[in-house]
């Protein structure tokens, strides 16, 4: 609980990080070989700011935007 996040289970998100190549980095510093800790206060708008995942927006609307 106070020795980090293990790096087994945020790489359990390999989907989420392979969609969005920067996010584990920002969101994350390592602290040893094992185990991760968080690098950023906010989560929530850390991910939302994150430019990867604002492409990802921007292009899922304009793909759907002729959708009503």
């Amino acid at each position: 609980m106070f020795g980090g996040i293990p790096n087994l289970e945020i790489d359990e998100l390999k989907e989420y990080w392979d969609s969005f190549p920067s996010l584990k980095s920002h969101l994350f510093k390592a602290i040893s070989d094992e185990y991760s800790d968080m690098n950023v206060e906010n989560i929530e708008n850390e991910i939302i700011e994150n430019a990867d995942v604002k492409s990802f927006i921007t292009e899922f609307y304009s793909k759907f935007e002729s959708f009503r």
